[in-house]
């Protein structure tokens, strides 16, 4: 699996255009925010996390939609 190489303009233009299919917004209400979390401030609330450091990683995101209220977490750690 290969990532996206884009500049910071059009990683952004991607961005709004993910994040308005996802979760439109309604005018006059602040946009979806998705956030991506360090892994290290995962492993003190969650320690068996931790052992993902030690290998493939430790990932988590959120979104929050303000038109809804609505708070979604999405959490993962891989190790052998």
């Amino acid at each position: 699996m290969q990532g996206l190489r884009l500049d910071p303009e059009a990683a952004a233009r991607l961005y709004g255009a993910i994040s308005w299919r996802l979760c439109p917004h309604a005018p006059g209400l602040a946009p979806p925010t998705i956030l991506r979390w360090p892994p290290g401030a995962l492993c003190g609330p969650a320690p068996i996390l931790r052992h993902g450091l030690e290998w493939w990683g430790v990932f988590a995101w959120t979104l929050h939609v303000p038109a809804s209220g609505l708070l979604f977490a999405v959490v993962a750690a891989d190790t052998d």
